[in-house]
């Protein structure tokens, strides 16, 4: 049917870990405003991507949001647009935020921002290695980059035995 083929051609790919993260970010500052003196304080801002996620956590703290502004004014000062839709489905979201949970995303998403260089300079690394075709480096930092994967998912793993 050319109605179904025309959804087909909008798909647009899966969020990455990482813009979930910010998206959870962004979320968290609409429903629990008084986090955003604690963001600002440790520039949060520096860990977004370039992107839409980031203009919207940056509208919101610009704006008067942090100290008890309605998200409807928030709204009514952003234009029309894709920034405002997102902004508006982002206020809606049934996640339910308390102080501890906020401290602890925020905490993960610091640490993950201050990690991510160094996955990025393993995953050009891999790249590099491919090109040039070396596979023993290729195995080398894939290897690598899997003991990461490990600790991340399970960080008493790589922890001395406590005997």
């Amino acid at each position: 049917a050319p109605g179904r083929m025309a959804a087909d051609e909008r798909r647009v790919p899966p969020p990455t870990a990482h813009e979930r993260f910010e998206r959870r970010m962004v979320t968290m500052m609409l429903q629990v405003p008084d986090m955003i003196p604690e963001m600002i304080d440790r520039h949060i801002l520096d860990c977004f991507e370039d992107g839409p996620l980031k203009q919207l956590a940056a509208d919101i703290m610009a704006c008067d949001h942090c100290v008890g502004a309605a998200v409807a004014d928030l709204l009514a000062r952003l234009p029309d647009g894709p920034r405002r839709e997102q902004l508006a489905l982002l206020a809606m979201s049934e996640e339910a935020w308390d102080p501890k949970g906020c401290r602890t995303l925020l905490n993960r998403f610091v640490e993950n921002c201050r990690k991510q260089p160094a996955r990025q300079f393993l995953q050009q690394g891999i790249e590099a290695a491919e090109k040039a075709q070396n596979d023993a480096e290729v195995m080398r930092l894939l290897s690598e980059k899997q003991k990461l994967a490990v600790q991340r998912r399970n960080p008493e793993a790589t922890a001395p035995d406590k005997r």
